[in-house]
C-alpha cells in the first residue's frame, strides 16, 4: 500500500514537469534563447573576419590597397546580412511549422493550402509589420549588436505565428532574390563563367535528387518532386541570360508577377495541388530572382 501510494505521488510530481517541458510556449521560448545565444556567439567568434582589410599603414600601401578592393572586392556585407537573415527566416518558419504539425503550438493559424485565396492585403500586413520590427531591431544596434539579435530572434517567430501563409511566400521570395542576386555576383562583368555555373549546378541537382529520393522512400504518399532545392536549380539557369542583359531583368520580374496575379498559372508551371511535402511554383518565383538580378545591376549591394 506505501508503495503504490509512493509511486502515485511521484507520477503526480512528475507528470506536470513533463507536460510543461514539452509544451509548445516552453519549447518556442528555449529554441528562441538557443537561437540567440547561438547568433551571439557567431557574432563574437566571427570579430576578426569584419574587420576591414585596409589596415593604416602608409598613404602608398593604403592607396595600393584601396584600389585593389575597389576592383576586386572581396565581400559584400549587405549580401552576406541578407542571406544570413533569409536562412534565419527559413529555420524559425520551419520551427514553427514542426511545433505546428506535432500539435505544440495552438492550433488556429491557417493551413498552408495553395488551392485557397489569400488575400492580398495580409501580405502587405505581413510585410509593414516585419519592416516594423526589423527596423526595431536594427535601431538596437546602436546601443549593442547583441541587442539586435536578442530582438530579431522573436519578433521573427511573433511573425511568422501570426501570419503563416505569408510568412512562406515571403521566405521563398527573398531566398529567390538571393539566387538572382548571388548568380549576379558570381559572373560579374556581364560575363557568364561556365565553369562555376556547372559545379554549382550539379551541387544543387545532387542535393534535390538526394531529397527526391528519400521522401520517394520516406513518404511515399507525398514526395517532393519539385520542392525549393528544385526551383533553385532550374531558376539559377533560367536567369542566366537576364545577367548578360540585365536591363531586361526589371520587365522579365513585371511580366512574371502580372501574368500570375492577371492570367494564373504558368502553362509550363508545375503542378502545386498534388500531395508533396514541399511544392514550388517556378515560374512567379523566377520574377524574384530577375529582381535580384535587376538589384544587382543597380548597384543595390
Amino acid at each position: 500500500m506505501l508503495r503504490e501510494s509512493l509511486l502515485v505521488l511521484r507520477d503526480l510530481s512528475t507528470a506536470p514537469w513533463s507536460v510543461l517541458l514539452t509544451s509548445g510556449p516552453v519549447l518556442t521560448i528555449s529554441v528562441i534563447l538557443i537561437t540567440i545565444l547561438l547568433f551571439c556567439a557567431l557574432h563574437k567568434l566571427t570579430v576578426q573576419q569584419r574587420v576591414p582589410h585596409i589596415r593604416e599603414g602608409d598613404g602608398s600601401g593604403e592607396a595600393q590597397s584601396e584600389e585593389k578592393s575597389k576592383k576586386h572586392p572581396s565581400r559584400y556585407p549587405a549580401v552576406d546580412y541578407w542571406r544570413g537573415m533569409c536562412i534565419s527566416f527559413v529555420v524559425m518558419y520551419h520551427m514553427v511549422g514542426n511545433f505546428r504539425i506535432n500539435g505544440l503550438i495552438p492550433s488556429g493559424f491557417r493551413g498552408v493550402n495553395y488551392s485557397d485565396p489569400c488575400p492580398k492585403w495580409n501580405y502587405f500586413t505581413f510585410f509593414l509589420y516585419y519592416v516594423v520590427f526589423q527596423t526595431a531591431c536594427h535601431l538596437g544596434r546602436f546601443v549593442s549588436p547583441y541587442l539586435h539579435y536578442i530582438l530579431f530572434t522573436p519578433c521573427t517567430v511573433y511573425c511568422i505565428c501570426l501570419w503563416w501563409r505569408e510568412s512562406q511566400v515571403a521566405g521563398v521570395a527573398m531566398l529567390q532574390v538571393c539566387v538572382g542576386l548571388s548568380q549576379a555576383l558570381a559572373n560579374r562583368g556581364r560575363i557568364i563563367k561556365w565553369k562555376g555555373v556547372f559545379h554549382r549546378t550539379i551541387k544543387l541537382a545532387v542535393f534535390a535528387a538526394m531529397l527526391s529520393a528519400y521522401t520517394f522512400y520516406r513518404f511515399p504518399e507525398s514526395p517532393i518532386v519539385f520542392g525549393a532545392l528544385h526551383c533553385i536549380c532550374l531558376n539559377s539557369l533560367l536567369c542566366l541570360p537576364f545577367v548578360k542583359y540585365p536591363h531586361l531583368a526589371l520587365p522579365g520580374f513585371l511580366f512574371c508577377q502580372l501574368y500570375t496575379m492577371l492570367i494564373g498559372t504558368f502553362p509550363l508551371e508545375v503542378d502545386i495541388d498534388r500531395p508533396s511535402l514541399d511544392v514550388m511554383p517556378w515560374f512567379s518565383n523566377l520574377g524574384f530572382c530577375l529582381l535580384g538580378v535587376w538589384l544587382h545591376d543597380r548597384q543595390v549591394h
